[in-house]
């Protein structure tokens, strides 16, 4: 986004100031600038300004994605919290989760697309609306290429904690025999 803004930016300093490569507005043969040109001019103007506009927000935006990068995927106490929905982690509570493995997927028919599979149990509910995931029957499929760890530590340390989750909850769920 930065370098198309920037782009923007050139091109509306071309277009109503520097004249390198556009043409100059009409002018008659003392060098006037013609009724005609006047109405270039403007119009030349406008678009810079709207380039310029569009080129400002288009750098801000990607300068705010830059630093203002949002979490994709915490492991907590609850559950998983994973960035499927724009801009919004959605908790999948333990007691839903049957699995978190990591699956490598085709991509360009080259590569192979590092993927955090995180398989829901029967009777849980998908998330409505899904943006930064796939899904395939019960599993979200969350792009893992770009984290900073690796898919496959990801998918073991959710795993590990599935693990300790399911312990504590079968642990908590066991009372004593009678005397």
């Amino acid at each position: 986004m930065i370098v198309v803004g920037a782009l923007l930016l050139a091109a509306a300093y071309e277009i109503a100031v520097a004249r390198a490569i556009t043409a100059e507005p009409d002018t008659n043969e003392t060098g006037v600038i013609t009724t005609r040109g006047q109405t270039q001019r403007r119009t030349d103007f406008m678009w810079g300004g709207i380039f310029t506009a569009g080129g400002i927000g288009l750098v801000l935006a990607g300068v705010g994605g830059l630093v203002n990068r949002s979490s994709q995927f915490e492991i907590t106490d609850d559950g998983l919290r994973v960035n499927i929905s724009h801009r919004q982690l959605t908790t999948v509570p333990w007691s839903d989760i049957e699995s978190v493995t990591y699956r490598g997927l085709p991509s360009d028919g080259r590569s192979v697309r590092p993927t955090v599979a995180v398989t829901l149990r029967d009777g849980a509910n998908l998330p409505a609306r899904v943006i930064n995931a796939d899904i395939s029957g019960r599993a979200i499929l969350l792009d893992a290429d770009m984290w900073d760890i690796s898919a496959e530590e990801v998918a073991v340390m959710a795993s590990l904690e599935l693990d300790l989750a399911s312990a504590n909850v079968s642990s908590a769920g066991e009372t004593e025999p009678p005397a």
